[in-house]
């Protein structure tokens, strides 16, 4: 079981989505019917989770620029800018980078094949499966005939 697997399904639904499909929070505030400060908490609280001693090691303001740049969701170039002179002068967040974007990574090639929607991200997230993935479904032979 990898750390993804252990999330809470609302963390798991909002990087599944955030990751996976490359959405904004706000797009995804808009479908899920939240507030998009819920989508991005959900989601910071999950890299949180998916690296926790590295994270510790950083301080709120640099754990949010961090987050911001793994999920993709850098507001503005001059926030682009401050996170990369970040990842360039500290080995603590450039160390937590990296383990995040090896976390999520199965949320990123998920995404070729996977859901495309929220709802469907949100139910596969719930039932504890990859966003997308669907049920197994194995064929196997009855020996009963009939009903």
């Amino acid at each position: 079981m990898n750390r993804l697997d252990g999330l809470p399904p609302d963390q798991r639904a909002a990087l599944a989505l955030v990751v996976g499909q490359h959405k904004s929070y706000a797009q995804l505030a808009g479908a899920l019917g939240i507030d998009d400060q819920a989508v991005h908490d959900r989601a910071h609280a999950a890299l949180a989770m998916l690296a926790p001693a590295l994270a510790r090691r950083l301080t709120p303001e640099q754990r949010e620029l961090v987050g911001e740049h793994v999920l993709g969701q850098a507001a503005d170039p001059e926030q682009a800018e401050r996170t990369e002179e970040l990842l360039d002068s500290t080995p603590a967040a450039r160390e937590w980078a990296a383990a995040l974007e090896a976390e999520l990574a199965p949320l990123a090639s998920a995404s070729e094949t996977g859901a495309t929607d929220p709802a469907s991200a949100e139910r596969a997230s719930a039932d504890g499966r990859h966003a997308g993935a669907e049920p197994s479904r194995r064929s196997v032979p009855s020996s009963r005939v009939g009903g």
